[in-house]
């Protein structure tokens, strides 16, 4: 009882919506950047000479195009600062509200010209002339207070929903954290939370849609509902790779909330959540996910406890070359319509995106059948896939005959994984005659001790100690191998 009490404390203070201030700070600049971007393309003037003629002579685009092109380093410019605020200013000077805010940008982030009071001065004059990214910046600087401008909500809550009805999802988010932590206080309540999360979830927003969980996971704001909960956290944990969204995502299927419960779902995502992987180093080591993820794997044999290859995160380079690259449905060169062309690689990634519900809806049967397509093409990952749809029942009956087929086809073909099951099957007798010799061979093949090691993809660590474990019984020549590995 205290342990449900204490999960639900642990719940309750990771979904407190701020929603995730740092991460919002890390967005801003990248976001500048793209704004920077989308200026000099939409102005359509490259900073030449002529350009320089022409704002010289007046031309408010031109001044704008070249205050851009010092502040970011253009063509023919190299970057000042001082130069940028000139230009943004001569601008301003005739009505240009983007100037207004782009000097706003340079007093608050850019190094010379840092000044919060001027940079609030310059969002206040481009909020109150409805430029929407100002509004947003205005509410921000309300939330969080200055040194000469005292914090105020209910004023941060105005800026922010004039630039969330504009269509600005970071302040659609800062206006559902408003609305949360605030109440009454600042004119809204926590329906209008949920609202404005929604908005952003919608959008893409990783953290408004952790928060949405949160929201159906808890019945606040909204009825309570573990689907809809699972459905938002799934998009914030594949979208934003966020740990906590895994590990609540892990826990819904551990406890069956939601979905169905599933051992190899919760591993995975609990897998994520520890830091286990090698493209989860911006993510600490989390406790309590690695306690979730020994249980699981101590008491339930899953591939996500057995398997050793990288799970990667959505923005990775290794998540391209595990679930493909994200693309429109309408693609004709998304991973979807090369797979239907029957590319192997790319039924692998479909295999994947439906296993792991990344990129695609988690549907075992749909796994099944592109891992099918793949491994009967000859691809070995695929066909250790398959070997494991059969060996745990994922998307089909278990039958373990048909899964040590597979594994053997894979193995044969340096798949370690493949070759470490097949090395259990042999051990235990299950799909296979027990046969300690070949058992030792595939566990040294997949712990990468024997002179072929080279042609594996990779070694399984779990191999070494199963091999170890069985030369204890069983004195297979192999055991000398492990005498002579470096420990």
């Amino acid at each position: 009882m205290h342990g449900a009490k204490a999960d639900s404390e642990t719940e309750r203070v990771a979904c407190k919506p701020g929603i995730v201030m740092p991460l919002r700070m890390m967005l801003c600049l990248f976001v500048l950047c793209l704004a920077a971007v989308s200026h000099a393309e939409t102005t359509g003037i490259e900073p030449d000479v002529q350009v320089r003629q022409a704002a010289e002579g007046g031309d408010r685009q031109a001044q704008l195009a070249l205050a851009a092109s010092y502040r970011l380093s253009g063509r023919n410019t190299l970057e000042d600062h001082a130069q940028a605020v000139r230009w943004y200013e001569r601008a301003e000077a005739q009505g240009s509200v983007e100037a207004a805010y782009w000097l706003g940008v340079m007093y608050e982030y850019f190094a010379g010209q840092q000044n919060i009071d001027l940079a609030i001065r310059w969002y206040r004059k481009a909020a109150e002339h409805g430029h929407a990214s100002a509004q947003g910046a205005l509410g921000r600087w309300y939330e969080w207070g200055a040194p000469t401008l005292a914090a105020e909500p209910a004023r941060a809550a105005y800026w922010y929903r004039r630039a969330a009805e504009q269509g600005k999802v970071d302040a659609a988010v800062g206006l559902a954290g408003i609305c949360l932590r605030g109440g009454a206080d600042v004119g809204c309540d926590i329906g209008q939370a949920v609202h404005w999360c929604r908005v952003a979830a919608e959008n893409g927003n990783w953290d408004a849609q952790y928060a949405l969980g949160c929201f159906y996971a808890r019945g606040e704001g909204v009825a309570q509902d573990h689907v809809e909960a699972a459905h938002w956290y799934r998009q914030a944990a594949s979208g934003g790779a966020l740990l906590e969204a895994q590990l609540a995502l892990a826990r819904l299927y551990l406890q069956g909330q939601g979905v169905s419960r599933d051992y190899e779902q919760a591993a995975f995502w609990f897998r994520n959540a520890a830091g286990l992987a090698e493209d989860l180093g911006e993510s600490a080591p989390d406790p309590e996910a690695e306690r979730q993820l020994e249980r699981i794997c101590r008491e339930h044999r899953v591939p996500a406890c057995i398997w050793r290859g990288p799970i990667p995160s959505p923005y990775m380079p290794i998540w391209y070359g595990y679930f493909g690259l994200p693309e429109t449905a309408d693609d004709p060169d998304s991973i979807a319509a090369v797979a239907h062309r029957d590319n192997a690689y790319a039924q692998l990634c479909m295999a994947h995106r439906h296993h792991y519900g990344v990129l695609a809806e988690q549907d075992y049967a749909q796994a099944l059948h592109w891992y099918r397509r793949a491994a009967l093409a000859g691809e070995p990952a695929a066909q250790y896939g398959l070997g494991s749809a059969f060996r745990y029942g994922y998307g089909t009956p278990p039958d373990a005959a048909e899964a040590a087929a597979w594994f053997l086809k894979a193995a044969e073909r340096g798949e370690w994984n493949a070759q470490y099951e097949l090395g259990w099957q042999y051990e235990s007798g299950e799909g296979l005659s027990r046969d300690y010799a070949r058992a030792a061979h595939w566990y040294a093949r997949a712990a990468g001790l024997t002179a072929d090691a080279s042609a594996s993809q990779g070694f399984n660590p779990h191999a070494r100690e199963a091999l170890r474990s069985l030369c204890a019984r069983y004195p297979a020549s192999e055991c000398d191998l492990l005498e002579q590995a470096a420990p």
